[in-house]
């Protein structure tokens, strides 16, 4: 029985030839197409598109210029990209596009066994009656005031000082916090997360201790001078043990995602005083961002779990939806008034005072850019004065459009 719906013999031996002709073709055609690959992302030209309107020196935008960041490791820009301050930026590029930018602007970054050399190869005896310098200030005044007994210095033997040693920080362009000093040793963070711990008589190294994103604030070392509290720019507050760097506790006191934090804790007695800011007000260049529904706050930790223990805000009100943009985007306030810097406390009259940021979205209120006192028990508000009205700023704003 024959089909009769099949090609004579000559016929389908010609149909495969057809066939293997064909497949050979598509094969060199993606052949063609692969050496034809697209060219990597040019990251000068996306600096320029992307960066540049923010990143011009002398710029408004309190961001850094581009010969700062020319000084940052590739990596440490690829991170504020990634998950750092630079985030909502970022989410607007591919990975091609952000590493791009970062090749462009960073220097090489240094290889992971350098950065783990340097450790003390012996224990060394911290001094009789070292000097001690914890926290921003140095007290819970912020006096900055070092005792003249304890600094062992007078004014007529500064000029005579000289350099005793020296440490580098690896795959970083900057440190913020001024160091901390307990028991001959030095703490001090980096821009990228790591924190050192570092021999004052000889600068080798303890240990070190990588949190996840830049650390601005300086280390306060209590609960007996076995922790050491500090705060990154993702918004997170870590303990870790003195003597090792192995951590003790990690807490994200603040939910919103731009939340972070620049001032020093301040360490009263048995709780950590937190300042909140963030970074929502650069996320406004994003015009499909819904700006702005941060709001600025101190929080109480307790100092021997992280657990809060009460939290003020520096804005009364919580954001409110008032109005969307051409694109449907939700717009929302007030917003904003941010704690930059480090608290100060009044002992004597059992009193906390932050310093707050403007408003990131209207209405106005009264407590952007002012002083407010707290109660150092219980968080109650006892008093504000503001200094500058009517400050409401975004990056939004920038474009002309009131957000």
């Amino acid at each position: 029985m024959t089909n009769n719906n099949l090609p004579a013999p000559h016929l389908r031996l010609r149909c495969r030839g057809l066939l293997v002709v064909f497949g050979l073709s598509l094969l060199l055609a993606g052949c063609s197409r692969k050496q034809a690959a697209v060219a990597p992302p040019d990251g000068s030209a996306l600096f320029t598109q992307k960066c540049a309107s923010c990143h011009s020196p002398n710029n408004d935008m309190r961001a850094p210029e581009p010969q700062a960041l020319r000084e940052m490791s590739r990596s440490t820009i690829l991170a504020a990209l990634d998950s750092g301050r630079m985030r909502w930026q970022g989410k607007l590029l591919s990975k091609a596009k952000k590493i791009a930018i970062a090749n462009y602007l960073g220097i090489p970054d240094v290889p992971v066994a350098a950065v783990m050399t340097g450790y003390c190869a012996r224990d060394l005896d911290p001094p009789p009656n070292p000097p001690g310098w914890s926290g921003w200030g140095s007290g819970p005044g912020n006096s900055r005031f070092q005792p003249f007994l304890a600094a062992g210095l007078n004014r007529t033997q500064v000029k005579n000082l000289k350099l005793k040693w020296a440490f580098g920080f690896p795959g970083a362009a900057a440190t913020y916090g001024q160091p901390t000093a307990y028991a001959g040793k030095l703490f001090v963070g980096s821009e990228d997360g790591t924190v050192y711990a570092l021999d004052s008589a000889t600068g080798c190294l303890w240990w070190s201790f990588k949190a996840s994103a830049t650390v601005k604030t300086a280390i306060s070392i209590g609960n007996h001078g076995t922790a050491a509290f500090f705060g990154d720019t993702n918004g997170y507050v870590y303990a870790v043990k003195v003597s090792d760097g192995s951590p003790i506790w990690k807490v994200h006191p603040d939910a919103h995602p731009a939340a972070r934090i620049t001032g020093s804790p301040l360490l009263v007695s048995e709780r950590l005083y937190v300042p909140i800011a963030s970074g929502e007000e650069g996320a406004a260049a994003d015009p499909s961002y819904p700006c702005c529904t941060f709001r600025g706050s101190l929080i109480a930790l307790d100092t021997t779990s992280g657990k809060q223990i009460w939290r003020a805000y520096t804005l009364a009100e919580e954001p409110k939806p008032i109005r969307k943009n051409a694109q449907g985007v939700q717009y929302s306030g007030p917003s904003g008034v941010p704690v930059w810097s480090s608290p100060t406390a009044d002992l004597k009259r059992r009193a906390i005072y932050v310093t707050t940021g403007n408003n990131y979205s209207g209405p106005p209120t009264n407590t952007s850019d002012a002083v407010i006192a707290f109660d150092l028990k219980s968080g109650k508000k006892l008093w504000s004065r503001q200094f500058t009205t009517n400050d409401v700023w975004n990056s939004g704003l920038r474009g002309g459009e009131e957000r």
